[in-house]
């Protein structure tokens, strides 16, 4: 009886919970979305402490109903955190105010005020997210493909962020902003992509900058991605199939090493984009005195953008801009965070794992990314070098290799641009397109068909050339269906990118073909360079990009797979027949 009587008790503070978290996430969205008049902040802060009072309140009562304090307290911990974070804001509110005001000084008073407001209502929808994570075995009854999985936390994410984007505050004073653009921004942000239809530096405000990166963010390691290391770190173990789709989904030969390696993933994510950071503050160190917070979160933002390649910049002429354009410590720095995050995370694991060993064993997967992805950066960069005229134009050698290397290691999913891309030759534009459409690495924050997929279809030509019936390399032999689906992924890529630009041309009368296909690529690959069209594109031709950069970020074979639902073959054979080809 006393146990049911705890159950009930549990699922009553179970509903009081839900309805605590969807009265904080409209506070949250209100605050930090909407101008608010002195009526509306009042009424934000009283509603503010209610929850956060009950928030806390619920929490005292869960422990004296729980069994085994000890248990509770350890399963626990970051709600409790949480909670006591929470109630001592409450309880020492000019404290926080105060502390907010030292590294955010450019706020004023009141709207820290409300800023508090929203980091309070923000604490305890995180903890509700952490504590939700904990039925997790609900994600094993879902009967979907893990392809139809992943692109629908990425159409989620995006409608969220679009919804977010165009709130008030978002946007800055002055400026208007549609749907159909918020859309198309989000899907950029979120795709990692980079392609803007409005000036990203003086459209939106800092909280509509802070919602792009953040979505950037989540989009650079997706949103399951994401999801599940919250449920291993802070919820604790995974069901067998939600381990097995996260196998799939990093690319993992085991189990274990999959979820072994997500933690590796957030480890080394965060410590790149801090240090990146921080590299970035100190090459435009000559340009300001002292600390500059407001230069530091600039900084902060491009080593994000870079790291997952998505080419968003806070610079109204991207990183043409004065300051940076010819900064080549800056440049450089932001090259190193495009290849750190374009090579894959399992192959950077594969680099770092026993970097002291001598005779250290590298995967052939890992050997072939390093291999293309180097002769395709350099490759890219001496053609470049020698053909643009754009790039000639600069005085110095020296001048002309850092742009054009630039250029190179950026059209590769990156979409960070330091010269004018409408100035660019035809010849290049080509090369940039071949760059753009092989794209980074498997397993990596960038889009493309992959280097593994462009090296084993190339290495298959060369070895039927050859007259070789087995397709070998560094003394392995490439599974036959590692051949197959290269071949599968680089025809289904032709396939959407043929199909969306005969769609543009037809749409896009007055504008050249070259400039489309160029952006069609683009938006595919997720890279985020354009022949400066966006802008002027229609509605029409901004949903085929959409399309485009949603399909591109999940995968285009990726995508195909989750429209079918796998059947099992027959048993039986059919008759072979010979085919004529070519």
């Amino acid at each position: 009886m006393i146990i049911e009587n705890r159950e009930n008790i549990k699922k009553g503070l179970d509903i009081i919970l839900v309805l605590t978290g969807i009265i904080s996430l409209v506070s949250f969205i209100s605050v930090i979305g909407f101008y608010l008049g002195s009526f509306w902040s009042n009424f934000f802060n009283i509603l503010s402490k209610i929850t956060v009072c009950v928030y806390v309140l619920q929490e005292v009562i869960r422990w004296f109903l729980t069994s085994d304090i000890k248990d509770y307290a350890k399963t626990r911990i970051i709600e409790n955190i949480i909670a006591l974070i929470v109630l001592l804001q409450l309880m020492f509110p000019y404290f926080s105010l105060e502390l907010l005001s030292y590294f955010l000084p450019e706020i004023s008073p009141t709207e820290l005020s409300l800023f508090i407001i929203s980091l309070s209502q923000l604490a305890v929808l995180v903890s509700i997210f952490l504590r939700s994570l904990r039925y997790n075995s609900m994600f094993a009854r879902i009967r979907l493909h893990a392809g139809a999985i992943i692109t629908i936390s990425f159409v989620l994410v995006i409608l969220v962020g679009s919804l977010m984007l165009i709130m008030p505050r978002a946007v800055a004073e002055g400026k208007e902003l549609s749907y159909i653009d918020a859309l198309f921004t989000s899907t950029s942000a979120v795709c990692v992509t980079g392609l803007v239809v409005v000036d990203t530096s003086s459209h939106f405000t800092g909280i509509g900058k802070l919602i792009i990166i953040s979505l950037i963010q989540i989009g650079g390691l997706g949103l399951m991605t994401l999801t599940t290391f919250f449920a291993v770190m802070f919820a604790g173990s995974l069901s067998v199939r939600v381990k097995v789709f996260m196998k799939d989904l990093l690319s993992q030969e085991s189990i274990n090493e999959g979820v072994g390696l997500l933690k590796k993933i957030f480890i080394f994510t965060f410590l790149v984009e801090y240090i990146g950071s921080m590299l970035l503050y100190l090459a435009l160190g000559e340009s300001f005195s002292g600390f500059d917070k407001l230069v530091y979160y600039k900084c902060l933002f491009h080593s994000i953008s870079a790291f997952c390649n998505a080419g968003f910049s806070v610079y109204a002429d991207n990183l043409m801009y004065h300051s940076v354009h010819n900064n080549y410590y800056f440049l450089t720095i932001i090259m190193s965070l495009i290849v750190l995050g374009g090579l894959g995370f399992f192959t950077m694991s594969d680099i770092f794992k026993n970097p002291f060993k001598k005779s250290k064993k590298m995967r052939t997967s890992s050997k072939i990314i390093l291999i293309t992805t180097f002769l395709l950066i350099f490759g890219g960069a001496f053609i470049i070098f020698i053909f643009e005229s754009n790039v000639a134009a600069y005085s110095s050698t020296f001048d002309r290799f850092m742009q054009s290397l630039f250029l190179s290691v950026t059209s590769r999913t990156a979409g960070f641009n330091s010269i004018d891309m409408g100035l660019i030759s035809p010849a290049s534009v080509m090369i940039l397109i071949i760059l753009m459409w092989i794209g980074a690495s498997p397993g990596s924050t960038g889009g493309g068909i992959k280097t593994t997929t462009f090296a084993v279809a190339l290495i298959t030509l060369f070895n039927m050339i050859k007259g070789k019936e087995r397709v070998e390399v560094f003394n392995r032999e490439i599974y036959t269906d590692n051949i197959r689906q290269s071949l599968m992924v680089i025809i289904s890529s032709l396939l959407f990118l043929g199909f969306s630009t005969t769609l543009l041309v037809w749409f896009e009368p007055k504008i050249n073909p070259i400039d489309l296909i160029f952006e069609a690529t683009s938006a595919i690959s997720t890279v985020g360079l354009s022949r400066n069209i966006t802008s002027s594109l229609s509605s029409p031709s901004k949903i085929i990009l959409i399309s485009l950069m949603t399909i591109g970020r999940v995968g285009v074979f990726t995508f195909l797979l989750s429209l079918h639902k796998p059947k099992s073959e027959p048993h039986f054979r059919l008759p072979s027949e010979n085919i004529i080809i070519g």
